[in-house]
């Protein structure tokens, strides 16, 4: 069969596509275009001569985007030089969405985006600077930044600036590709489970919740859907959000942190997350690094959390 014609099964059959085909191959001609064709200073060179697409595609954690593997020397601008890798292979960012952002009218400029998951055979892009002898060790920590509302990357160590305290780790699930850790229990709203159960993180600004957790706060009207996956708060009265880890560390987020706090009304973003077999109840949204600095050993497989100081305090 010739690859034309795959490729025209591929968009009129979301099954087939499902199984067999890269996923890009799945949208709209027209979206496509949207969400490809950029014309924007920050969006990755496909033109480049040295840029070589592997026949590989990749999901997001969370089913939101897709895209292609590439290899080309990677050029990494950093505070203190320059990092640079020959005939690197990366998640190349292709497709931004797979729902509601490929169908609006002006369709959402994703940035160059370096992927930080661990892959199927146990490496990393950390990992591989580690290697090649780039960094000290294979770690990196996501810190408070000078710029007011934005975040640094350090490779190969810890921060220690603006933080209250040092890194409390916890090991990461394993055999996952995920940033997966086990919850002993949590309070989340007014909501408690108290029994063993795993948590992930994102850098999106959703909020994931067990379905059930949801529907409870839709029918005690404490919520409701204003749209998409904003909700409105119908009764303003006092939350916990505590996922404790560890007999001696919690992760505790203030309510300013998980909820918009507005004169005139709170909301929250949020998604459900269906029964699965990790067992997964909370996927914490980007708020979480708004009180939080962490830190992604990848030689010992664990992540670490330590409290930062008020922006005013750095």
């Amino acid at each position: 069969m010739r690859p034309m014609r795959i490729k025209l099964t591929c968009m009129r059959s979301s099954e087939f596509c499902q199984l067999y085909c890269d996923p890009t191959c799945c949208f709209s001609k027209a979206s496509i275009v949207k969400q490809c064709n950029w014309d924007f200073p920050n969006v990755y060179d496909y033109n480049s001569t040295s840029l070589n697409i592997q026949p590989l595609f990749w999901y997001a954690v969370s089913d939101d985007s897709v895209g292609v593997y590439a290899k080309e020397k990677m050029d990494l601008k950093m505070m203190r030089g320059q990092l640079v890798l020959e005939d690197y292979t990366f998640a190349l960012r292709t497709l931004g969405s797979f729902n509601w952002a490929a169908e609006r009218e002006n369709a959402l400029i994703a940035h160059n985006v370096i992927g930080l998951r661990r892959r199927a055979d146990g490496s990393s892009f950390v990992e591989d600077l580690h290697k090649s002898g780039l960094i000290s060790t294979p770690v990196l920590s996501i810190c408070p930044s000078s710029h007011y509302g934005f975040l640094r990357m350090h490779f190969g160590g810890l921060c220690t600036d603006c933080l209250k305290e040092e890194h409390h780790f916890v090991p990461l699930v394993e055999g996952t590709l995920e940033y997966m850790v086990d919850v002993r229990s949590a309070v989340v709203f007014d909501y408690e489970v108290h029994r063993k159960h795993r948590m992930m993180f994102s850098e999106s600004n959703i909020l994931y919740v067990p379905h059930d957790l949801l529907m409870y706060l839709l029918e005690e009207n404490i919520l409701k859907n204003h749209r998409f996956t904003e909700y409105r708060f119908l009764k303003k009265i006092p939350f916990k959000f505590q996922w404790k880890m560890t007999d001696a560390f919690s992760i505790d987020l203030n309510t300013s942190t998980v909820i918009n706090v507005l004169p005139y009304f709170w909301s929250v973003e949020i998604e459900t997350l269906q029964p699965n077999p990790d067992d997964v109840r909370w996927i914490l949204s980007n708020g979480l690094f708004s009180e939080y600095g962490l830190a992604l050993d990848y030689g010992e497989k664990r992540i670490g959390f330590a409290r930062r100081k008020r922006d005013i305090e750095c």
